[in-house]
């Protein structure tokens, strides 16, 4: 769909959206963040997504970035990132061709920032922005609102992360600049079980009441770690239709470091 996003410096990634593992299925929380994206995107509005990792978050926004007309830009931060390296991966992101030598002030960056966002027709994810706190998400909204103060009209902006909606709701600086929200969570057995077939033919070939032993043993409805589970049974081609046996089961969650002494697979 997209070309991976390139490191920056250290844990930071900037660039293109990113790769998306496996084909996308939709659930009831990707359908509303879905929209919820897409009304950012109409409006030229922030839009939250928060949630435990491995629930649909990053994949929601970067679908639904991918599908739209504009051009959209990615950036993920390591955790403590100070505010200047969050303004230098932002404009890493926006200007992949240029270097940053010349750029040593945080204030020429947020700068140079907000031109290319002014032209128009470009939007950004900022991923993980847990891992940035209240500072670097107040500058990221700092942005959008120079833009939207100069231009009438703020760029889509999509934060994402952990725990993002109780951090905002302390600043309401933050919180009052948001457009539209979505909540994350894992899937209970019953929703999950159908995405995860739909996603995998050996899945697809698996009784239900097997793949429910592994969500109860391991998986718990998030679907990074089903990802896992398939992307490791489907290591043999040539089995690629058959059903994921109990023998397979037990190795991949004796790998996965868990205790099966009391477990019962069938």
């Amino acid at each position: 769909m997209t070309a991976q996003s390139r490191s920056h410096s250290g844990d930071v990634h900037v660039g293109p959206l990113p790769h998306l593992d496996g084909p996308t299925v939709t659930t009831p929380m990707f359908d509303f963040g879905h929209s919820q994206a897409e009304f950012g995107i109409q409006l030229g509005g922030i839009v939250t997504f928060d949630g435990p990792a491995g629930t649909g978050k990053t994949t929601t926004a970067t679908v639904t970035a991918a599908e739209s007309k504009i051009r959209f830009v990615y950036t993920k931060l390591r955790h403590g990132a100070r505010t200047k390296e969050t303004a230098e991966a932002l404009f890493a992101a926006l200007h992949p061709h240029e270097a940053l030598r010349d750029r040593t002030k945080e204030r020429q960056l947020i700068a140079d920032c907000t031109d290319a966002l002014m032209a128009g027709n470009v939007g950004v994810i900022a991923d993980e922005v847990h891992r940035i706190g209240l500072p670097g998400m107040l500058l990221l909204c700092s942005v959008w609102d120079d833009v939207k103060n100069q231009t009438g009209r703020g760029f889509p902006l999509f934060l994402v992360g952990c725990n993002v909606h109780s951090a905002i709701a302390t600043v309401e600086e933050l919180d009052t600049r948001i457009l539209a929200r979505a909540n994350f969570h894992p899937l209970a057995v019953d929703d999950v079980l159908p995405v995860v077939q739909a996603m995998n033919t050996r899945c697809a070939a698996t009784p239900e009441s097997r793949l429910a032993q592994v969500d109860k043993l391991w998986a718990r409805g998030n679907l990074r770690r089903w990802r896992t589970f398939m992307n490791i049974t489907n290591i043999d081609p040539n089995k690629a239709n058959e059903p994921v046996s109990v023998d397979e089961i037990k190795a991949f969650l004796i790998r996965q470091g868990q205790t099966l002494k009391n477990a019962k697979l069938t």
